[in-house]
């Protein structure tokens, strides 16, 4: 998971995408993802704006707000299952009405 994680970082930066090596890294990323799946470790799939799912998410930020409640705002970590076992939950920042 921390090779997943550094790679999930790479290309979230902003700065890395003019760089000639984002799309190797982007393409070891889908590799080694695929890779996973065929041993069934699925990485969690969080959309934003989505309703918040504590058998798969864990808040790790709340952010107050006058519109949302428990709905994902941002994925700080991404959350990975094994079959239908948590082996991590996914790290959200959550949406809360004051």
């Amino acid at each position: 998971m921390p090779i997943l994680d550094s790679l999930e970082s790479c290309l979230k930066n902003e700065n890395n995408r003019n760089e000639k090596n984002y799309i190797g890294i982007k393409l070891l990323y889908k590799m080694f993802l695929s890779i996973l799946e065929k041993y069934s470790v699925k990485k969690i799939h969080v959309d934003k704006y989505s309703h918040l799912d504590p058998l798969k998410h864990e808040v790790i930020s709340i952010i107050k707000n006058n519109i949302y409640d428990n709905k994902i705002f941002s994925v700080y970590q991404s959350g990975y299952m094994f079959h239908k076992n948590v082996i991590r939950y996914a790290k959200v920042a959550v949406l809360k009405i004051n």
